[in-house]
């Protein structure tokens, strides 16, 4: 079992259920951002203290095991490990997603979002809101947009972190795999690693 924690955030789990039931009709991209101002690590920049976890939650919401390629783009201003990132994977039928990760952004405070944008409805997590989620009933088709309105859900709070425990408990007993196995550790790692060859490489690696 490895700790990719956010696919036991309730928000998460409210949004792949809404997927897989078709409710965002057609997925036109999900965009994360992580920003915030603290001390960068030494060990490690962004991509694989933060954009590991973005990349994990594309697909585990889109139901892939890989994107189709993935690019990013990195900056190092203070050490010798990346403080910023933009990462871009693509996915098929042309669904993207996006994310910029971001140690020493001033501005906001620190930021941790989810959006996904469909041609039915989309969607927005603030994680640090960890109880709701927005909806916004929006139709977007090459006829045009139509604006219907937009409301927010209320969840129960579950910790992302006790959840995962429990699972990792249930799956002892009940001799299955966890919602994060091995499996899903080696093909995050493996998609970080494409990501920094595309950002020494300045171009697109297929995966």
């Amino acid at each position: 079992m490895v700790g990719h924690i956010f696919r036991y955030h309730p928000a998460v789990v409210e949004l792949k259920n809404k997927i897989e039931r078709g409710d965002f009709g057609k997925i036109y991209y999900i965009m994360s951002n992580r920003l915030s101002l603290r001390q960068p690590r030494n060990d490690m920049g962004v991509l694989f203290a933060l954009g590991i976890h973005e990349v994990d939650l594309f697909c585990y919401l889109l139901d892939e095991d890989y994107p189709e390629a993935i690019f990013a783009v990195i900056s190092n201003y203070l050490g010798s490990v990346e403080e910023t990132a933009q990462i871009t994977t693509y996915f098929k039928n042309g669904i993207k997603g996006y994310a910029f990760e971001s140690w020493i952004t001033p501005v906001y405070g620190k930021r941790r979002e989810l959006v996904i944008v469909g041609s039915r409805l989309s969607a927005f997590v603030d994680y640090l809101k960890p109880n709701e989620i927005s909806f916004f009933d929006s139709m977007i088709n090459s006829k045009g947009v139509t604006i219907e309105g937009s409301y927010i859900i209320p969840l129960k709070y579950k910790e992302p972190l006790k959840e995962e425990l429990k699972d990792f408990i249930n799956c002892i007993e009940q001799r299955r795999q966890p919602v994060a196995n091995m499996y899903t550790g080696k093909r995050a790692v493996e998609m970080i690693e494409a990501a920094m060859k595309a950002a020494k490489e300045g171009k697109r690696i297929k995966i």
